[in-house]
């Protein structure tokens, strides 16, 4: 099974992250997808949502909107 991780922010089309992860996962023999989850500030309620349902194992946050994400707890 596939664990699927993303990074948040907005504008990040530059992000190296997937490259990465997918390097070291590869290496490490983890079975991740790691996306670039590029969204607007309008969207952030939705992207919440899936979140908490559990679409995502993990996440990281990037500009802009880490100061905007710091206090949000995902049970």
């Amino acid at each position: 099974m596939s664990l699927r991780f993303g990074l948040i922010g907005n504008q990040i089309n530059y992000s190296k992250s997937p490259l990465i992860h997918q390097v070291i996962s590869k290496k490490l023999h983890f079975d991740i997808s790691y996306e670039l989850l590029n969204v607007d500030a309008e969207e952030i309620p939705e992207l919440i949502d899936l979140l908490k349902e559990g679409y995502y194992h993990g996440f990281n946050v990037t500009t802009p909107y880490k100061k905007e994400l710091s206090h949000i707890w995902i049970d």
